[in-house]
């Protein structure tokens, strides 16, 4: 093989990194759109208002809403920034495109924000902090109602209410342990993009490394 085309061959595979290195920038908007996700940030969520954390329910669907946005920007920096064809591009944005989809279809599922902000919605009216707030005031309603059903002996009363008590309580639970697997799920598929896109990049830098050896000996060559 000629130093020419050995030339040649590391500016395809240069090319090739150079695409989907964009992967770099998308994973980057995603993490600054979710602030990274680190436990300093939740953390400081937890402390924020009830107020403040409907408004950071409210914001992440909007954002949601808006990640085929991301889609496109990506595809149109490739028709700008690389020579890739169009089969390369749908081969790099296909994935990310499956994966925006996806995201939205289980956010759907879930019930999108309007279950949190029902809760959210509560726990104001009632001046109440964190889920311990609301599980001692279901209690509590809980057991006046049982206390004045007794005092009714109005048995079946007591038992329908119990049904409900029971009924909203697990469904709390449900919820927050879907969400909570949903986030979790979000977050190691991120910082899977993450790390392969680290890679990339390292191997982008080694390649262009070999093509300045490569030009060296090519210009050595054309002096001999």
């Amino acid at each position: 093989m000629s130093v020419r085309q050995a030339e040649k061959d590391v500016e395809l595979e240069v090319g090739h990194v150079e695409e989907k290195n964009v992967v770099v920038e998308v994973v980057e908007v995603v993490e600054s759109v979710t602030g990274g996700e680190s436990e300093e940030r939740l953390g400081a969520e937890r402390k924020v208002s009830v107020r403040g954390r409907r408004k950071l329910v409210k914001g992440f669907a909007q954002w949601l809403k808006t990640i085929g946005q991301v889609s496109e920007k990506v595809e149109k920096d490739l028709v700008v920034l690389t020579k890739c064809t169009k089969r390369q591009r749908e081969g790099i944005i296909g994935p990310l495109k499956e994966f925006a989809s996806e995201l939205l279809e289980r956010f759907e599922e879930m019930g999108a924000d309007r279950w949190p902000r029902s809760v959210l919605r509560v726990m104001k009216d009632f001046d109440l902090e964190n889920v311990q707030d609301i599980r001692q005031v279901c209690e509590k309603v809980f057991g006046e109602a049982c206390s004045e059903a007794n005092e009714s002996k109005d048995a079946e009363k007591v038992d329908k209410i119990d049904r409900k008590y029971q009924k909203l309580k697990s469904k709390l639970g449900e919820c927050q342990i879907k969400w909570q697997v949903e986030r979790e799920n979000l977050l190691e598929e991120l910082e899977s993009e993450r790390e392969k896109a680290q890679k990339l990049s390292e191997s982008q830098e080694r390649l262009k490394r070999n093509v300045v050896k490569l030009e060296k000996a090519l210009v050595a060559e054309k002096q001999v």
